[in-house]
């Protein structure tokens, strides 16, 4: 087993007048560590044995070399015979050996012992202080992603959202205009309103409401006033928490539409509820929010009213691939339709392969479109998608199709697919046990990406929590699929993703970062779902379109994705032409970083102590 990672902590004391504060830790070091372990050498005679020792010495001795790093691989399972082609999970942790030495035991001296076997061996080795995983080039993301971290106590993602376009027509949504409150109303003076700032009770943005009705009798009301526009179907949503963390429930607080509505209450985490009602829109100005019950205390947070018949995330025109329609919290926002995809040059082999994916409902099965994708390739030649008809999963390699067993899935449900492909063979397991089954298959002729919960337009949104998605070269068996699911199904089922899937998202989605900022394409880019906890190292490789004597200034920024704060076009610089407000005229520079988005990730693997993983973006 690897030790625990070395991390030394420096804390500040202050002076003799800091009497009562304690310390302060102001900064940490991580640092080499020793592991040992035993070693056990086998042969025939007394110098195999002594060969065999002196190979593992001279293995040892070329560690150190920072040009040609010696590293030790390590897995905590066989479960499957073979590292992944494109992820994380099931890959080898790479340990870099700094130095090492290997001791020989007692019983070497026994000469009836030496000859035949070496039990008991030391190895000793200084490593680096953190693992690293697989070397995975990212996706490609543009539009509205997102990654599902609301109701999670230590922030880490659940993993990837992919959603379809959608315009929240709540105006205030997540109180974050400079009067927190405005748009909003409160129903009588028995209702108090005040602006919270305690991170524990905000899902969205710098703040909440938190509404106290003093009134221990009557409900009393919080509410704008919206007019969707027309009568279609919309969706209410909100999400409440109590200042206990408790059960929210109807008793505290519901939802309001013109008047009541019939709302669902959905447990999300750390006591967030989400609470959704169906509601037929009315075409002007309607009282839109919540009624707390008489005596009761509740925040609120991240509301919205769209156009949908079914729930989505919420949308507000400071998230990443979303805008204000007009004056920032004071008016509707729109999500730009999203796509997530990877190039199927660095992760995926015609020949033979399987495709993992561990997905979560966020609808029941009878709310899917129908040909709702979970992957496909450009040309659409492989792919799988759901049949709606017949409720079930179909699987083509181009030229052969197979379908699942119906499925039958709520809200919150998780699905864990193995897909898997070669010669004389197309199947389809679901839960580790086989739901497909085809006696042929037909390599198909790939397009350049693989498109993950979208088509390549990009419509059709499976939508839902992407928990993983890994691909590898090889065809898993029966006995592999179902091992992996077994091991992996308890980390998914505490609702802990199992790999990120990391990304490089930009406006146009073309993977380049432009030199100005406009309507169109910006002068940032964001890289999200790395894997691990530690900085990654980030190395820029500049390919510019036009010389620029002066240089080039490049600024990166660490943000977890709760904190996400959207750039402005105060990073702007044009080369040639004339600058001007929000848009670009003339010559610019572009910075290509998509042909070279690579990431070698770490790992979270320790005895006691979590440990912090590391990645390079090449």
């Amino acid at each position: 087993m690897p030790p625990s990672l070395n991390l030394s902590v420096q804390v500040a004391s202050g002076t003799s007048a800091n009497r009562l504060g304690g310390g302060q830790r102001i900064s940490s070091k991580a640092l080499n560590r020793k592991w040992t372990f035993g070693l056990d050498i086998l042969g025939d005679s007394v110098a195999e044995i002594a060969r065999g020792a002196a190979d593992v010495q001279g293995f040892l001795d070329q560690a150190g070399d920072e040009s040609s790093p010696t590293y030790l691989q390590y897995r905590d399972n066989s479960n499957v015979g073979f590292e992944p082609l494109w992820g994380q999970f099931g890959a080898n942790y790479r340990y870099e050996i700094v130095s090492g030495n290997i001791r020989l035991p007692s019983s070497y001296a026994v000469a009836n012992i030496r000859g035949q076997r070496l039990i008991g061996a030391t190895v000793s080795l200084e490593i680096k202080p953190f693992a690293l995983g697989l070397q995975q080039r990212v996706g490609s993301a543009t539009g509205g992603i997102l990654e599902d971290t609301i109701g999670t106590v230590d922030g880490i993602s659940r993993g990837t959202i992919i959603p379809q376009t959608i315009t929240n027509k709540m105006t205030n949504p997540i109180f974050g205009h400079a009067t927190f409150d405005n748009g909003w109303t409160a129903g009588s003076g028995d209702i108090k309103v005040t602006e919270n700032i305690d991170k524990k009770f905000i899902t969205h943005g710098k703040s909440s409401a938190k509404l106290v009705n003093t009134d221990t009798v009557n409900t009393e009301v919080f509410t704008q006033s919206i007019d969707v526009g027309n009568t279609n179907t919309h969706h209410l949503t909100c999400y409440v928490k109590l200042p206990d963390g408790g059960v929210v429930s109807s008793t505290q607080v519901g939802l309001r539409y013109s008047g009541n509505v019939s709302e669902t209450y959905t447990s999300v985490g750390d006591g967030w509820y989400l609470l959704d009602a169906a509601v037929t829109g009315i075409n002007a100005g309607t009282v839109t929010g919540v009624a707390v019950e008489g005596g009761y205390t509740v925040y609120v947070d991240g509301f919205q009213i769209a156009e949908v018949t079914y729930v989505v995330p919420v949308t507000h025109g400071d998230m990443l691939g979303c805008a204000w329609t007009g004056t920032a919290h004071a008016s509707t926002s729109t999500r730009t339709v999203s796509r997530l995809r990877i190039a199927t040059a660095d992760s995926f082999d015609t020949a033979e392969g399987t495709i993992r994916v561990v997905w979560k409902a966020s609808r029941e099965h009878s709310a899917l479109l129908d040909g709702a994708i979970l992957f496909r390739d450009t040309d659409q030649s492989f792919r799988c998608y759901w049949d709606q008809t017949n409720d079930k999963w179909v699987f083509v390699d181009g030229t052969n199709t197979i379908s699942s067993a119906v499925d039958s899935f709520s809200v919150g449900d998780i699905r864990i697919f193995h897909f898997v492909f070669e010669p004389g063979s197309l199947k389809t397991y679901i839960a580790g046990a086989q739901s497909a089954t085809g006696s042929t298959y037909t390599p198909p002729t790939i397009g350049a990406d693989l498109y993950i919960g979208s088509s390549a337009v990009p419509d059709t949104h499976l939508e839902g929590t992407f928990m993983d998605f890994t691909t590898f070269a090889q065809a898993m068996t029966a006995a592999e699929a179902l091992a992996d699911y077994t091991n992996i199904l308890e980390q998914v089922e505490d609702n802990r993703r199992l790999s990120p899937i990391p990304w490089l998202w930009t406006k146009d989605g073309d993977d380049v970062v432009d030199n100005h900022d406009d309507a169109g394409e910006d002068n940032w880019a964001v890289v999200g779902g790395v894997p691990g906890t530690a900085d990654a190292e980030t190395e820029w490789l500049i390919n510019p379109s036009v010389n620029n004597k002066s240089g080039y200034w490049l600024m990166t920024h660490r943000a977890d994705y709760g904190q996400f704060i959207l750039p402005t076009s105060q990073w702007y610089k044009e080369v040639q032409g004339t600058a001007e407000a929000g848009t670009s005229e003339g010559e610019f520079a572009r910075v290509n970083i998509g042909s070279g988005g690579w990431i070698t990730p770490g790992s979270v693997l320790s005895t006691t102590l979590p440990e912090i993983a590391h990645g390079k973006l090449y």
